[in-house]
């Protein structure tokens, strides 16, 4: 149900925001269009109830230490007793998902947003920190044809807790690797099980599909690359 966020939070009321529309809501809150009294700027506020989530001072961090011109800035974090507000930058074009839905997207431009994107992705990779939920929907476009990768708090997480905590990232955790002398390390390092693409008939894809009722939760290849806990990233991008 929408809420206001004046009545929500004092510090969203008339000294510090006007709000001005409501985005729209998902699982973890909702999305307000609001505009900062002081500098004219619009932003959105996302309000997340603390039960749901963003309970911790290490998720905190990782959002603010992330300064990329193709992912969404976290201006401010406006806590209280039950939600948690971010003031973000405001992406005035709408989704990915909508603008392909309503125009013809021709190849030059498809190329641009997907080169921005590959450059935040290999950005966050160096940082050790995965988005885990890149898709349309969470590509947002301005009006100076810049796409920026949203919806990231509910995504970033540091590669330990990825590839080591099960609890905070998936019930399963599949290793794939078709050296089976790896998998001992694999299971240190968080993978619940391994499977040898070898072993099987069909491809692999089919394999994990079969073993996931709802889909994979989490799989990772090349388990010899994670001895160091670093994801190898190109050093240049194609010009395509």
């Amino acid at each position: 149900m929408k809420q206001g966020l004046a009545s929500i939070s004092p510090a969203l009321g008339p000294l510090y925001y006007q709000i001005l529309n409501f985005i729209g809501c998902g699982a973890f809150g909702e999305v307000t269009l609001a505009q900062h009294l002081l500098s004219g700027t619009r932003v959105a506020v996302k309000t997340i109830h603390k039960t749901g989530f963003l309970t911790s001072h290490r998720e905190m961090t990782i959002l603010k230490s992330v300064h990329h011109p193709n992912i969404i800035k976290l201006y401010q974090i406006i806590n209280t007793t039950e939600v948690c507000h971010l003031i973000m930058e405001y992406a005035s074009g709408g989704s990915l998902s909508d603008w392909i839905q309503h125009n013809i997207v021709m190849e030059k431009e498809a190329r641009v947003i997907f080169q921005q994107m590959l450059s935040a992705m290999r950005y966050l990779h160096r940082k050790k920190i995965a988005h885990r939920d890149l898709k349309p929907e969470n590509i947002l476009l301005d009006g100076d044809s810049r796409s920026t990768c949203a919806v990231f708090a509910l995504g970033g997480v540091g590669f330990s807790v990825v590839m080591g905590c099960e609890a905070a990232v998936a019930a399963r955790i599949i290793g794939v690797d078709v050296n089976k002398d790896k998998f001992k390390k694999a299971k240190e390092l968080g993978a619940t099980e391994c499977i040898n693409p070898q072993d099987f008939k069909k491809p692999i894809q089919e394999v994990l599909f079969d073993m996931t009722v709802a889909g994979i939760d989490f799989c990772f290849e090349d388990i010899g690359n994670l001895d160091t806990g670093y994801l190898l990233c190109p050093v240049t991008l194609s010009t395509m």
